[in-house]
């Protein structure tokens, strides 16, 4: 649903192809909730909120950078930029969560310390791309599902 995002995939809900901004943003929001509160007639709900994107490719961007300055550093982005960017997502998680009863899973704490997005950590890239988490990346969400989860 972010215009800013350079791709030709678009999001539209009921037919209506030509919808855009607080109409589209409405709508969404109420879909996502009934859909939530469908599943949460039968069963428990997790929402896990957005991980956060980057800029560009990290593991590229940090080989480019190895390349060029010949040394390492880690790359990040504001986690004002992440909000900015979810908060039509993060709106109706809040409101899904509040009317279907649905838990939220925030992983911010565990990839946004200190009001920076880490696209890296130690010189190692968390990401594949700029949207996908490697293993090292997952690494850092360590504990996020603890206490939620439990062994059968």
């Amino acid at each position: 649903m972010d215009p800013s995002r350079e791709n030709r995939f678009r999001v539209y809900f009921n037919g209506k192809t030509n919808e855009d901004g607080q109409s589209l943003e409405s709508e969404f929001s109420r879909e996502y909730v009934n859909t939530v509160c469908e599943i949460s007639e039968n069963h428990p709900v997790y929402i896990v909120r957005p991980i956060p994107e980057m800029p560009f490719s990290i593991y590229k961007g940090l080989s480019l950078k190895a390349r060029l300055f010949q040394g390492t550093s880690d790359i990040s982005s504001p986690l004002e930029h992440h909000e900015k960017r979810t908060k039509v997502a993060n709106l109706a998680i809040d409101a899904a969560a509040e009317k279907c009863k649905a838990q939220i899973i925030d992983p911010i704490p565990y990839l946004c310390p200190n009001g920076q997005c880490m696209g890296s950590k130690d010189g190692e890239s968390l990401y594949y791309d700029d949207n996908h988490l490697v293993d090292h990346g997952n690494v850092q969400l360590k504990g996020l599902f603890k206490g939620i989860l439990r062994p059968l």
